[in-house]
């Protein structure tokens, strides 16, 4: 599902496409858990090495309000704005066994890059 949306910067219109694969089973969890998906970078630094991998919440995190909204096929994505560049694909995954959660990763990856 290719979503959409308009940034400002400078009071200068740039429209941005990101492409949104969600699968069914994740659909489904979003859109029973009141279909909102907030997704923002989380980064980690361990040995030197820094890694940012996607996080996701179906209930609004601090600092909601500034998220990006993209219509996602049947639910409502929403990006952190510090996540300047996007990625072509957000895939979202459902995973977990005891705790089920939605699982995002960029372009294919587990990290971004």
């Amino acid at each position: 599902m290719a979503a959409r949306t308009e940034d400002r910067p400078n009071d200068t219109p740039e429209v941005r496409a990101i492409h949104i694969v969600a699968s069914e089973e994740a659909r489904q969890f979003v859109r029973q858990a009141g279909g909102l998906l907030f997704v923002w970078p989380r980064r980690s630094i361990a040995n030197r090495l820094a890694l940012t991998t996607l996080e996701t919440s179906c209930e609004p995190p601090p600092g909601a309000l500034d998220f990006r909204r993209f219509e996602a096929g049947g639910f409502l994505a929403f990006l952190h704005p510090s996540m300047q560049s996007l990625p072509r694909h957000l895939e979202l995954q459902v995973r977990g066994w005891r705790r089920r959660r939605v699982a995002a990763y960029w372009n294919g990856l587990a990290y971004v890059i």
